[in-house]
C-alpha cells in the first residue's frame, strides 16, 4: 500500500493510532509506515516522548503510545517550543500540563479534547492573549499565565467555576472585570506588577478567597468593606500610590480579622 491509496486518509491513521484499543494502535504503525504524513505525527509526538525519554535514543513504538495515553502530568518546562503539535489530545488522561518558559503565543483547539485537565501552567511565554482553549476546560482548577505580555482578561474567565487559583502577574493589564462573575471556588488571586488603575470589583465577590496579591500597580484606594471575605489571609498592596491617609483607614479596617495586610 502506498500512501497514494485513496482507501485510507491521514485522519482513518490518526483515529486509529488515538484509540485506546491496543490493536488499532498497532494496525496504525503497520499501515502508517507508507505515509510520510504519518511519520511526521510520530515526529510531533517525539516532542512529547522526549519528557521521560531524556536520552533521545527510544524510537515511539506502539507500546509507548499505549504508555503516553495513561499520563497524568505532562513537563514541558523549557523545551523551546514555539508551538505545541496538536496531538496533545494524545493525553486523555492528562491532568497537570506545564508549558513554562517557550516561546508559545497560542494553544491548539484541539488541546480542548482534553477534558479533565486540571492544571495549566503559561508562565513565561510569549502569550499576548488568554488562550480561547482555556474556556473549555470546565475542571480546570489553576491556570499560570504569569510573565507573559497579556493586557486584558476575556469574560469568560470569569465563567471558570472551579477554578481555584488564578496568577497573572508580571503581565501588562490595566483593568479587570467581567460581565458576570462566576469564580465562586477561587482561592488565590495574584495581579502583582501589572498598571491596574483601579481595584477590580469583583473581587469583593469571591467568598473563598484566601491570598489577594495586587502589588506593584496603580491603584489608588481599595473598598474598605473588603474585610467582608471572611477567608481572606493575606492581601499585598505594596507598591500601589496608595496614600497614607488611604493606608491608614486600610489598617484599621482590617484591624479585628485574620487578613495579614502587606502595604
Amino acid at each position: 500500500m502506498t500512501h497514494d491509496n485513496p482507501a485510507i486518509n491521514i485522519d482513518k491513521l490518526r483515529a486509529l493510532l488515538f484509540s485506546s484499543d491496543t490493536q488499532n494502535v498497532e494496525l496504525a504503525f503497520v499501515i502508517g509506515k507508507n505515509y510520510p504524513e504519518f511519520q511526521k505525527i510520530l515526529e510531533r509526538l517525539a516532542v512529547f516522548w522526549e519528557a521521560v525519554d531524556w536520552d533521545g535514543d527510544q524510537e515511539i513504538t506502539p507500546r509507548e503510545i499505549m504508555y503516553m495515553k495513561r499520563w497524568q502530568m505532562l513537563n514541558l518546562r523549557s523545551f523551546r517550543l514555539e508551538s505545541l503539535p496538536e496531538e496533545v489530545q494524545l493525553f486523555q488522561n492528562l491532568a497537570k500540563l506545564d508549558l513554562t518558559n517557550n516561546t508559545l503565543s497560542q494553544l491548539p483547539a484541539k488541546l480542548a479534547n482534553i477534558s479533565q485537565l486540571q492544571y495549566i501552567n503559561l508562565s513565561k511565554n510569549a502569550f499576548k492573549q488568554v488562550p480561547e482553549v482555556l474556556h473549555q476546560f470546565a475542571h480546570i482548577q489553576e491556570i499560570n499565565l504569569s510573565y507573559n505580555q497579556i493586557t486584558e482578561i476575556p469574560d469568560f474567565f470569569g465563567s471558570l467555576q472551579q477554578l481555584q487559583r488564578a496568577y497573572f502577574a508580571y503581565n501588562h493589564l490595566q483593568e479587570l472585570r467581567f460581565t458576570n462573575c462566576q469564580l465562586d471556588a477561587l482561592e488565590v488571586l495574584d495581579l502583582s506588577n501589572n498598571q491596574l488603575n483601579e481595584f477590580p470589583e469583583f473581587i469583593g465577590q469571591l467568598d473563598q478567597l484566601w491570598e489577594l496579591d495586587l502589588s506593584f500597580n496603580q491603584i489608588k484606594s481599595i473598598p474598605l468593606d473588603l474585610p467582608n471575605l471572611k477567608k481572606l489571609n493575606i492581601l499585598r498592596l505594596k507598591g500601589n500610590p496608595l496614600p497614607t491617609s488611604q493606608k491608614q483607614l486600610i489598617k484599621k479596617a482590617f484591624a479585628q480579622t485574620r487578613t495579614k495586610v502587606v502595604l
